[in-house]
């Protein structure tokens, strides 16, 4: 289910909740759905116990999940997390933008991106035009 990139800049308790963040966003994992447990995640991924807990700490912090003493970590409400992914999005979104700003990307080629992307579902980049 969760699958990590070593090589990414992005940490691993990142990796894991952006993955989380998707797979409700997509409606893989429902309301009150557990789940696994911070040992056995971090043995499946083979990384540090404390890595998935502090994953799972953020995604608690940001309304993602809750937790249950004895019992484990469970998906949040989705009308509310469904939300809170948008907003997400969107703040990535806005950051992303602005750092291509300043590297000199033209607004019409971001939009010719977004544009493409919702027409075609997809874009390739061509710096020659």
């Amino acid at each position: 289910m969760f699958t990590l990139n070593y090589k990414s800049r992005l940490p691993i308790y990142e990796q894991i909740q952006s993955q989380v963040i998707e797979f409700i966003a997509l409606g893989y994992l429902k309301p009150h759905h557990q789940l696994p447990a911070v040992r056995q995640l971090a043995s499946d991924l083979g990384v540090n116990p404390n890595t998935v807990q502090k994953a799972y700490q953020e995604l608690e912090r940001m309304g993602y999940i809750y937790s249950q003493i004895g019992k484990g970590s469970f998906i949040n409400e989705q009308q509310d997390v469904l939300q809170l992914t948008k907003n997400q999005k969107f703040d990535d979104l806005c950051e992303l933008v602005t750092q291509m700003k300043g590297l000199g990307i033209a607004l019409e080629d971001i939009l010719d991106c977004c544009t493409s992307v919702f027409k075609k579902g997809d874009f390739t980049y061509d710096p020659t035009h």
